[in-house]
């Protein structure tokens, strides 16, 4: 159905902290496009230069490996 629940979330290294604030609605499941705001979060906290970029240097700092657990 285009959903992922709690359980789904454990495989894609998101932590039950950032799934609630995820689920605006509390329903337990995430649609697509809450998960999206996961990744822009991340992609943006990753991106501190603000360019719309992620470089090499940029993944190996901290922000940068959250977001690159999403990826994986």
């Amino acid at each position: 159905d285009g959903t992922l629940d709690m359980n789904e979330m454990v495989a894609t290294k998101v932590d039950k902290n950032t799934f609630t604030k995820a689920d605006p609605d509390k329903d337990g499941t995430l649609t697509k496009d809450e998960y999206l705001s996961i990744v822009e979060t991340r992609f943006k906290s990753a991106d501190p230069d603000n360019d719309g970029t992620v470089s090499l240097a940029e993944l190996k700092a901290q922000p940068g490996q959250a977001l690159g657990l999403l990826l994986k």
